[in-house]
């Protein structure tokens, strides 16, 4: 199988995941105070389809990039986490789940090229990173203020995602790609 039609089955054993775990859950709103824990135990892993890639020489920007994209990850499920708590609205949690997955995978990816993880404490709202820690602190006031504003937090974190994806090499973003 070339890299390509992996690739391809990669990304549609994630979405057809992560479809089917949205249309599974309700869609009003659900308060479990203090959940700060997501089982990812219950989503699809990329794992096993990327260790069966042979591993390819990563430049410096791609090893940088991965080590941000795993904190940028934690950030996004941190906030929605810190979010759900707080306004109890089941799209965060869901968000959150998706972002736990994430993090994961790319922590895998860090494990398997033997690079440092930058995530050493997985308590919400702990990063090594001072940038994420402001930006989570942040994030969180604002949502915290209300809910249109916890909403308005969810859109600003697809789109530093979507920065961080724009500013890394082609070949970073089809690593990355593999795992969504």
């Amino acid at each position: 199988m070339n890299k390509k039609t992996l690739l391809i089955v990669v990304v549609a054993i994630l979405l057809t995941g992560a479809i089917t775990y949205a249309l599974t859950q309700t869609t009003t709103p659900e308060v479990e105070q203090n959940t700060n824990q997501v089982d990812a135990s219950d989503y699809i892993s990329a794992h096993q389809e990327i260790s069966t890639l042979p591993l390819e020489n990563l430049t410096a920007d791609e090893k940088e990039g991965l080590v941000i994209m795993r904190e940028e990850e934690k950030l996004a499920r941190d906030v929605y986490l810190t979010l759900y708590n707080k306004w109890g609205l089941s799209i965060f949690r869901n968000i959150a789940s998706s972002e736990q997955t994430h993090t994961d995978s790319i922590r895998y990816l860090i494990e398997r090229y033997n690079l440092t993880d930058p995530v050493t404490d997985e308590t919400i709202g702990v990063f090594t990173n001072q940038t994420f820690q402001d930006l989570y602190t942040a994030l969180v006031k604002q949502g915290e203020q209300s809910l249109i504003e916890a909403l308005k937090v969810g859109a600003t974190i697809s789109k530093t995602y979507k920065n961080l994806l724009k500013e890394q090499t082609i070949k970073t973003l089809l690593l990355f790609m593999r795992i969504y």
